[in-house]
């Protein structure tokens, strides 16, 4: 009897596996299928490729200077309003100045070799994606100041820290960006078990966590006006430490909040567990590079392609098929029995007579 059970269960679980993954991979089928049509990956290359065609090349037939060679003549130079009065406001030490640093990639070099040199902090070629369909520069050029122990061990950092830089024409708008800040966390409830001379032993817990973070990076962008601005995407890069906290839920400590105190103690501690730098970039806003950041987002990838949309939908049509056309099959066999079975069961009333009633 159990035999049989378990054999009807496993054919009720079997079943509807069928009805529901059927339509599941039916529908990603369509999905991918419309991301193989609107083919947003094509969207946004044309705006990249087209940064880095006019990145080298002229726009106009005269001898203009292309972007790239402008973007030189602007922060190469003699006329100091380019460099001067750069800082950094809101340390403890007091501003942070310093003259900028010019950093080239022409590609000659051999990139995996100068990945962490300077000279790569202005050329991130090495893309995540790195498909056919993108164009590559070589020649590129960037501003960079790298600020040693900005943040340093028994201090406490600023929460935010203000850019600036002055020409000769006007100071710019000073720029405001977080220097530290931290994420305060209670999870879910988590239980675990050991084993204890043979008996499992379990214990729920509660886990809080702080993650402090320190500013490290700042990515920045220098119109042809000297105005400073934030890269429209990846604009900051981070430091991060977390501290995690586990406490064991009892009936008589249900209400104790020792470790979530802790740890919001602990998001007040704005001084890190290292030294640490801070590197500062400035790039032209139509760099490709930039670009690319502000269309792809921080991994540099662009998307699937279209072909590759639509090799998945293929893949998820061929098995939304072979689940569900059974089912379907079935569904039909199912409907016409129904119809010609009743057709043929139904009673037929003879003619001729009628019914009489006695009285």
């Amino acid at each position: 009897m159990s035999s049989t059970a378990g054999g009807n269960r496993s054919r009720m679980c079997c079943l509807v596996m069928v009805v529901v993954l059927g339509p599941v991979f039916l529908i990603a089928s369509a999905v991918y299928y419309i991301k193989a049509l609107q083919d947003e990956r094509s969207e946004l290359l044309d705006t990249y490729n087209e940064a880095v065609r006019l990145w080298h090349n002229s726009s106009s037939k005269h001898s203009e200077p292309t972007i790239y060679e402008a973007w030189e003549i602007q922060i190469s130079s003699s006329d100091p309003s380019v460099l001067t009065g750069f800082t950094l406001e809101g340390f403890p030490s007091g501003p942070k100045t310093g003259d900028l640093q010019i950093a080239r990639a022409t590609g000659d070099e051999d990139y995996s070799d100068i990945l962490y040199s300077h000279a790569r902090i202005a050329l991130p070629s090495l893309y995540d994606d790195n498909d056919d369909d993108i164009s590559e520069y070589e020649q590129s050029m960037c501003l960079f100041k790298q600020y040693s122990n900005a943040h340093k061990i028994g201090t406490a950092s600023p929460q935010t820290i203000t850019i600036s830089h002055s020409s000769v024409a006007s100071p710019s708008i000073p720029i405001t960006v977080k220097a530290f800040e931290c994420d305060y966390k209670k999870s879910t409830k988590v239980r675990e078990c050991v084993n204890v001379d043979g008996r499992q032993m379990c214990t729920n817990y509660e886990i809080v966590s702080a993650t402090r973070r320190w500013l490290t990076g700042v990515k920045l962008t220098l119109d042809p006006s000297n105005e400073l601005a934030l890269q429209d995407s990846c604009a900051t890069t981070w430091s991060t430490d977390s501290d995690v906290w586990k406490t064991a839920i009892h009936s008589e400590n249900k209400d104790d909040e020792t470790e979530e105190n802790a740890a919001k103690a602990r998001c007040q501690e704005l001084d890190p567990p290292r030294n640490l730098d801070l590197l500062v970039t400035i790039r032209s806003p139509k760099d490709p590079y930039a670009v690319a950041a502000a269309e792809a987002g921080c991994d540099y990838d662009f998307g699937p392609t279209a072909e590759e949309h639509l090799r998945l939908a293929n893949v998820f049509m061929w098995i939304g098929s072979v689940l569900f056309s059974p089912v379907v099959f079935c569904g039909f066999v199912y409907a016409l029995h129904r119809t010609f079975c009743h057709k043929a069961k139904d009673p037929v009333e003879p003619q001729g007579f009628s019914s009489v009633q006695m009285t």
